[in-house]
């Protein structure tokens, strides 16, 4: 062999060798990665997130009530909310994935429609407004916004009087109706009130599902003794009565209940347990257009309920946080 062709060999078996090692330091020296460091998704819907380049040792999920996992990474979301996946690598490391849920479910709701402003809603009359019965699901948002414009009734509303309720209720109006599926999480609801403290309720007049003449009467009583009523209510302190197509009672999903101050206290601090919420607070009121009031309350379900009590939020916060995604 030429003296040429030995340097060309010993030249390539040094280059050959300086090269090999580099990638075998550089592959050896690649971080660890998570598959995913922040998932947008819904309700209901499952997903793997792994750790790259190192074994894991442990998923685990902050808030379990927003999404759970196996061991395997498999995540599985169960209402709207914000949590975070921690995995432990078993170089003792932490690795995280920020998880939001929304609720776009609530967008397929289409019993109302839209209104430009407070001042006109307040001022629909009822010979604008069709006679249509509909269907409305729970924890639809009806207010000075979302109207329900229409004089009908929505299906579903049972009698009290005719439904199995818990015998810790009482009820003013002998005609009372609500939604057939509210009446199974009231009973319960109303009978861990008493095993807690022997608190009682009663549904005040009218306090059930209201017929939009009934709300009307109630609206122009009110518009009469102070014109101009509901011109501004976001941010003139609220009201304490809303005009017939901005009433929760239409649909049969609202209480309104009488009770004692502790009563009022345990419901405000257990009723999401069984999907109701404290629907109009006082600090909500720029939200609502209603003042506070300890007696209203609206079943929405447990998973909307337990996100609402627990980063406490409002519906219409609810709605803009979860559902309303653009």
């Amino acid at each position: 062999m030429s003296n040429i062709k030995k340097n060309v060999f010993l030249t390539l078996f040094i280059v050959i060798s300086l090269i090999v090692p580099s990638f075998r330091i550089q592959g050896a020296t690649n971080k660890p990665y998570i598959t995913c460091k922040e998932k947008i998704c819904e309700i209901g819907d499952k997903f793997y997130v792994k750790l790259k380049g190192v074994g894991t040792e442990s998923y685990v999920i902050a808030d379990e009530t927003v999404a759970v996992v196996n061991e395997k990474g498999k995540v599985k979301t169960k209402r709207a909310g914000k949590t975070k996946l921690t995995i432990t690598g078993e170089n003792g490391k932490k690795y995280t994935c920020k998880i939001k849920v929304y609720d776009t479910n609530r967008c397929k709701d289409a019993v109302t429609v839209k209104s430009k402003s407070s001042k006109k809603s307040a001022s629909i009359k009822s010979t604008d407004v069709p006679e249509e019965n509909f269907h409305v699901e729970r924890a639809t948002l009806v207010n000075f916004s979302n109207i329900l414009y229409t004089k009908g009734t929505p299906d579903g509303l049972v009698y009290l009087r005719n439904s199995k309720i818990t015998d810790k209720l009482t009820y003013k109006d002998s005609d009372c109706r609500l939604q057939k599926e509210v009446i199974k999480p009231l009973s319960q609801m109303l009978e861990d009130a008493y095993a807690a403290g022997k608190f009682k309720y009663t549904i005040i007049g009218g306090g059930g599902y209201r017929e939009f003449a009934t709300q009307e009467r109630y609206w122009t009583r009110r518009q009469n003794m102070y014109p101009g009523y509901a011109d501004d209510p976001y941010n003139n302190g609220g009201v304490i009565c809303v005009p017939p197509v901005c009433s929760e009672h239409r649909t049969g999903f609202a209480i309104d209940f009488d009770a004692t101050k502790e009563g009022f206290k345990w419901l405000k601090e257990n009723c999401y347990k069984y999907g109701f919420i404290h629907r109009y607070e006082g600090d909500k009121t720029t939200y609502t257009g209603v003042m506070d009031e300890d007696e209203h309350y609206t079943y929405v379900g447990k998973d909307i309920a337990a996100t609402c009590y627990l980063e406490h939020l409002c519906l219409e916060e609810y709605y803009e946080k979860y559902v309303n995604v653009k």
